[in-house]
């Protein structure tokens, strides 16, 4: 569509009717997020498939979702670049550059019990990020993240003076990966609602709730 402005007279000209189908095929050179998602899915299940074997193996998806030829190159590079992450996984080394272990190592090192057992040395940054409880195994993936700062909301809310209401929330596919969060809120002074805590999970479930509100009672103790 474009869009021309002459001297009494504003035109629109359109190439062809948008509708919903507009979109089925993928014209860009970049793969598309959800042609991303399913060519990583196979890989983790399958890599030690060929990427052209891979990418052929979408032939019977939707055709938004469906790998064409011409997107070869990416659909390689990508099934590489998974291949990778999944040793790194695997293998544990201390120079693993994949996602979960990355992750992993982040939430150890901002572990709170860590970070309060060292404040006598490097003292307390109120800011910035700690992790109040994590599972990364078995399936399951959870980190529940604030601060210091966040925390104290619990006790502004309290003090405030008015009825005190722990209120939850969640979203969806934060990144390609399908990772969602979920959060943690208090009321606090004019109505205003104050965020103390979050976490990454997988879906919004109950679990992942009273996993999040535990983490937030036992670091308000601590």
């Amino acid at each position: 569509m474009r869009l021309i402005f002459f001297k009494d007279l504003c035109a629109i000209y359109t190439h062809e009717q948008h509708s919903a189908d507009s979109h089925k095929r993928n014209k860009c050179k970049y793969l598309s997020t959800i042609q991303k998602l399913n060519l990583e899915q196979v890989t983790r299940m399958k890599p030690q498939e060929r990427p052209s074997t891979i990418r052929r193996g979408t032939r019977n998806l939707p055709d938004e979702q469906r790998v064409d030829p011409e997107h070869a190159r990416g659909a390689a590079s990508l099934v590489r670049q998974v291949r990778r992450e999944i040793v790194d996984d695997t293998l544990k080394s201390p120079h693993s550059t994949g996602p979960k272990a990355t992750f992993f190592e982040f939430v150890q090192d901002r572990c709170i019990c860590k970070q309060l057992s060292n404040h006598a040395k490097k003292g307390i940054k109120f800011d910035e990020v700690v992790c109040l409880g994590h599972q990364l195994v078995d399936g399951v993936f959870y980190a529940g993240v604030s601060s210091f700062s966040m925390i104290c909301s619990v006790f502004r809310a309290i003090n405030g003076g008015w009825d005190f209401t722990y209120m939850g929330d969640g979203t969806f596919n934060l990144c390609d990966r399908k990772i969602n969060a979920i959060t943690a809120n208090v009321n606090a002074l004019r109505n205003v609602n104050s965020w103390i805590a979050m976490a990454f999970v997988l879906q919004e479930s109950s679990d992942y709730y009273a996993a999040l509100y535990k983490d937030i009672v036992r670091a308000s103790l601590l």
